[in-house]
């Protein structure tokens, strides 16, 4: 009976018996015990946490791989989309609740990345990616050989790369792209091996369920990147979707192609911005025949040695070229870089976007602002070191896919463009309807006075490689960043009541390279 007892207990309570003691009887009823305990935890526990360790061994060595192979990349672009993705595809990876089990040296190691990088920031990188692709008509399969606007990067995709692109694209229903990326994955892989043709194939098969569902819908609400007809109606297989072009291009492609010669594309947004953003002009050759190029000598005695270069744009859009010299610029960003503010990715709880703040203030205080100002003034012949005559000199940096969404006193908010089935984030602007920044500290006013930006001039810090137009939608100018040089425009018309519809504009997506400017407003200040 004793026997009896103490082999209930080892088989009810195994595990408290075990803890207690590392000696026990070795029973047979012991023993079957530890026989069907161990069947049990092989398949379902061990079973588990081997292909747990597995697939963490896996994500690591694709890390190590995708790292290595970057390091291999000859003379990289700064400001490279691919390399941001991928850049930020590694590190993501280390971040990622697959590694989470990681020995705790290594979790203290990554401490530091923790909090900067994780997947949401890998997706807001990819559908950047799919924005730029867009803007800029980039085909998937220059991009994954790392060709950007025809300039070789020396940063290549993978089979997997372009898979996840595809998925990402599908997700956020840019499905021209999804189909693009799809097709590139199968050629990649014909080398790579990488999936499965079944695999392959059920990824199609996702995508062409996804944008034929509710289809008659997204037409109406005119969906830039479905295709003419359904998948279904133009009955093509699998297959044939994986190696050949679909009959007709999506709506949002084909819209983009009629208006780039179209001189009357100033209402077709957001296809003329992006037209403008791909350096496309829409102004008539009647205006431009009236505008002028010349060298201002007269401004002020202080240009009579080295003049001003002056070319008018149309409506009192001005640009100044060389404004600034080559040291003053470098002074600058130096200055400015030294202070920026880098916000970490975040979320506003008011808010759906992603954004990241990059910008600083300089004060009047600093000699890199007061010379500027101090040149702006003899060249313009208005009052900009005055009281309350101009906001401080903000500068600001953006590069791949990021653009300006709205301003405060120490940062510039940029976003990521995101927003399913559309283009947002290309939208015009007018820097007046009073805005200013009533915090700012070399201004000092009665908060009951109405304040406005009259005038604006925005001074190029750098030169972009790839990108970064300032376009103005309404007048159909492009202006390519130069360093040094200066655009000067009134935010009100010649009555100065109305706001001047023709300067509206918009900051296109920097391709390559990385985008400093400095932005100086005068101010119009009314007494109350």
């Amino acid at each position: 009976m004793a026997v009896f007892i103490t082999n209930l207990i080892f088989f009810t309570l195994p595990v408290l018996i075990l803890c207690e003691s590392s000696f026990h009887q070795i029973t047979p009823l012991y023993v079957r015990h530890l026989k069907k305990l161990e069947d049990t935890l092989v398949p379902h526990v061990i079973a588990r946490y081997t292909k747990a360790l597995e697939d963490q061994l896996v994500l690591i060595r694709e890390y190590v791989q995708d790292y290595e192979d970057h390091q291999k990349s000859l003379n990289p672009v700064e400001g490279n989309p691919l390399d941001t993705y991928r850049l930020v595809r590694r590190l993501a990876l280390l971040t990622g609740p697959d590694l989470t089990r990681l020995s705790k040296y290594a979790q203290d190691e990554l401490a530091t990345i923790v909090g900067l990088v994780n997947i949401e920031d890998k997706n807001e990188a990819v559908l950047s990616l799919l924005h730029l692709q867009y803007t800029y008509s980039l085909t998937a399969f220059d991009l994954v050989e790392g060709i950007v606007s025809g300039v070789h990067t020396g940063v290549t995709l993978t089979a997997a790369h372009s898979m996840e692109i595809a998925q990402s694209a599908l997700h956020g229903g840019y499905y021209s792209f999804a189909l693009e990326w799809l097709q590139v994955t199968h050629k990649s892989n014909k080398r790579e091996q990488r999936f499965t043709d079944f695999e392959l194939l059920e990824a199609t098969k996702a995508f062409t369920v996804e944008h034929d569902t509710n289809y008659e819908v997204k037409r109406a609400q005119r969906h830039m990147f479905i295709y003419p007809q359904t998948f279904k109606e133009w009955n093509m297989s699998l297959q044939e979707l994986l190696t050949k072009p679909p009959p007709s291009m999506a709506l949002g492609q084909s819209e983009l192609i009629k208006t780039i010669p179209d001189t009357g594309a100033a209402k077709r947004e957001p296809y003329s911005t992006i037209a403008l953003c791909q350096g496309n002009n829409f102004q008539g050759n009647a205006v431009r025949s009236k505008l002028r190029c010349y060298l201002d000598y007269g401004a002020n005695s202080y240009f009579l040695i080295q003049p001003v270069r002056v070319e008018e744009l149309g409506e009192g859009l001005t640009i100044f070229h060389s404004f600034l010299t080559n040291s003053h610029v470098d002074e600058i960003n130096r200055v400015a870089f030294n202070k920026i503010g880098l916000a970490v990715t975040r979320r506003e709880a008011s808010s759906d976007e992603n954004i990241a703040a990059f910008a600083s203030v300089l004060k009047n205080s600093e000699p890199v602002a007061w010379r500027l100002k101090r040149r702006a003034e003899l060249l313009l012949g208005l009052n900009v070191l005055g009281v309350n005559a101009s906001e401080s000199v903000r500068f600001s940096l953006y590069s791949t896919g990021m653009k300006i969404h709205k301003n405060k006193l120490d940062v510039i908010l940029c976003v990521l463009f995101r927003l399913p089935g559309r283009i947002e984030g290309l939208r015009a602007h007018n820097d007046a309807a009073g805005h200013y920044d009533e915090n700012d500290p070399d201004l000092a006013w009665d908060k009951t006075n109405y304040v406005d930006r009259l005038k604006t001039m925005l001074i190029y810090l750098s030169d972009i490689d790839v990108g970064g137009i300032t376009a103005f939608t309404n007048l159909g100018v492009a202006m390519r960043p130069t360093k040094g040089s200066a655009l000067f425009w009134s935010n009100y018309a010649s009555n100065a009541e109305d706001l001047n519809p023709l300067i509206t504009h918009a900051g296109c997506p920097v391709l390559l390279g990385i985008k400093s400017y400095a932005t100086l407003w005068l101010l119009w200040v009314t007494i109350a």
